[in-house]
Formats: structure tokens, sequence, C-alpha cells
């Protein structure tokens, strides 16, 4: 299903509306779901790092913000994985690959240790203060890779723009 769905822009698929999407508009969404997700990537961070004592619905909420987050650097991370071999070889997405999964890595990595930290949110134990010094020190490194990621797929959107300008050049 995913590979029907990829195709190159000399090759345009069917949208989900009957509608045609080049490789360029493709790159484009990808970029802008996982770019509009910054602001809530900071704030849960903001909210690990700063305050001493959190509520079972704060992690709820921070899980599932990051949850749909690691679900868009995922599919922006299998749609670049899965390109035609063509595409692939003249795209060069390679390093923006590497830090989609570096993302998605660390991203499952600090769901998960949410999810362990929700149930003892509020307890007084050392564990909680581990757990929560833990996911303070490990947000920073999310949001450095974070950083990362948007730029690199704009590159990659720009780069397919260019092979689409050659593309229509050459056929004129």
């Amino acid at each position: 299903m995913l590979a029907a769905a990829i195709q190159s822009p000399r090759q345009a698929s069917q949208g989900r509306h009957g509608t045609t999407t080049t490789l360029v508009e493709r790159i484009k969404g990808h970029y802008w779901n996982i770019d509009k997700r910054r602001r809530t990537l900071f704030n849960i961070a903001f909210i690990f790092r700063d305050q001493t004592m959190l509520l079972p619905d704060q992690c709820d909420e921070a899980l599932n913000r990051l949850y749909a987050l690691r679900r868009a650097v995922r599919r922006a991370y299998d749609f670049l994985n899965d390109l035609h071999p063509a595409d692939t070889e003249r795209l060069k997405p390679y390093g923006s690959l590497t830090k989609l999964y570096t993302l998605y890595y660390q991203l499952t990595e600090i769901i998960l240790t949410i999810a362990m930290f929700k149930p003892i949110c509020q307890a007084v134990c050392v564990e909680r203060i581990q757990v929560h010094m833990y996911l303070a020190h490990q947000f920073p490194q999310v949001q450095a890779t974070y950083e990362d990621v948007p730029p690199q797929l704009w590159q990659l959107l720009a780069h397919a723009r260019q092979m689409e300008r050659e593309e229509g050049e050459a056929q004129q």
C-alpha cells in the first residue's frame, strides 16, 4: 500500500480526494506535519524540566502529543525510505533518514519513560525523583535532534523542487 502511494514527480499519485500529489507536495506535507509540533514538544520539555510535581493527566496529555509527533516522524521516515530507487539516488535523503530514525528512537524512549513515570508521578519516593530527573535530562537531547529535522526536510524539499524544474526543462 505504501509503495503504491510513493511515486516520482513524473508519475503523480492519486491523493485521498482524487487529486494528484507530487514528490514535492508529499515532502512539504511531511515537513509541515513535523514542524507544526515544535511548540508542543518544547512545552512538554518545559513542564518536565521546571515542574516538581506532575499529575497523571499531564502525563497522559504529554504521551498523546508525543505519540502524534512520533507518528509524524515515522510516516516521514517510511515515505523517504520507500522512495523509488531512482528518486532515492537523485534526492539522496540519507541524512534526513538518519535524523528521523534518531528522533523516532528518542521519542520512543521518552514515551516509554513517561508511561513508566505516570503511576508514580505523585508518590513521594526516590524512584519518582530519579525518573523525573532522567526525563528532564533527556528532553534537551530530543529537542536538539528535533531542531535538525525540519531544516533537513526543507533542504530535501528544495532539492526535489530543483529536480522537478530540471525535469520540466528537459521535457520542453
